[in-house]
């Protein structure tokens, strides 16, 4: 992916999302935990296990399925070398781009609460994550369907079906949050060893 994508993401994309979840309300039952231990890092393995071997997991290969999508039928043969300025190379970098934003905005959702079902909480009671999403939504669309945007970013307009491709990847996404969530709610010893962040 070029570097200018992996900079949307990370300072366009994810950044007003990120921010809203700043203002987020405490889940219920916050102050009947115990608090952290005071040596408790930042990046515990239970971060970096939710993180790189779930969530990560999911989003990439969400982003490899939209990206064979186009290749496979755009008549791609595997093995075939494309170059950087093809355009159908072009547009399933693209796609893999889009898959990336789509699992996101299931991953904002899903960190809202520790804990807590973001069911509970309502997945519209916070009006900043969803002004967060639309910003989301529409730099993407500037980036894919903007002739000045494709020079700058290396996209190539799309078809929408590759986009909507990667929500059955974001909606399991969330739902494995969820059922990671509902273990550790349960105390689940495995779980709450393994799954705690």
């Amino acid at each position: 992916m070029p570097v200018q994508l992996i900079l949307a993401i990370d300072l366009g994309t994810d950044m007003l999302p990120a921010i809203a979840l700043g203002v987020e309300n405490g889940e219920e039952g916050i102050m009947k935990r115990p608090p952290r231990a005071r040596d408790e890092k930042l990046l515990t393995p239970q971060v970096l296990l939710t993180a790189y071997g779930l969530k990560g997991p999911i989003e990439a290969l969400a982003g490899f399925f939209c990206y064979f999508a186009v290749l496979f039928e755009g008549g791609w043969k595997f093995g075939e070398q494309l170059a950087n300025n093809n355009p159908l190379y072009m547009q399933a970098i693209t796609a893999f781009f889009s898959a990336v934003i789509i699992c996101q905005i299931a991953n904002v959702f899903a960190s809202r609460t520790r804990f807590q079902s973001v069911f509970t909480m309502g997945l519209f009671s916070n009006r900043m994550i969803l002004l967060g999403i639309a910003s989301e939504l529409l730099i993407l669309a500037f980036i894919i369907w903007n002739p000045f945007a494709n020079l700058i970013f290396n996209t190539s307009p799309l078809d929408l079906r590759y986009v909507l491709l990667a929500v059955p990847f974001a909606i399991f996404l969330l739902g494995i949050d969820e059922l990671r969530k509902y273990l550790l709610r349960k105390n689940v010893s495995l779980a709450a060893r393994f799954l705690k962040w």
